[in-house]
């Protein structure tokens, strides 16, 4: 898979990620966790950086919801851009 291929990927997983804990925030009105996606979100906004627990919370939703190979594509992602 191509580069860029695996930064949309990465990209796409992200927000996949952020609105899947929003929405269970808001079905389960636990706002201690929609104030975390909250925080994620503007932080990935403001930086478009996905570092730390953030790279967790992405993974987790993607080894749960994606693909073998939308894993593959984020964990390259993830090596590309944290070095």
């Amino acid at each position: 898979m191509p580069e860029h291929d695996d930064e949309a990927t990465g990209r796409l997983l992200t927000v996949a990620a952020i609105h899947h804990a929003a929405a269970h925030a808001a079905d389960t009105m636990n706002q201690d966790l929609a104030s975390a996606a909250q925080t994620m979100l503007e932080a990935w906004a403001e930086d478009g950086k996905v570092e730390g627990i953030m790279q967790l919370v992405v993974m987790k939703y993607a080894m749960e919801h994606g693909s073998a190979e939308d894993v593959a594509a984020l964990h390259r992602w993830f090596a590309s851009t944290t070095g």
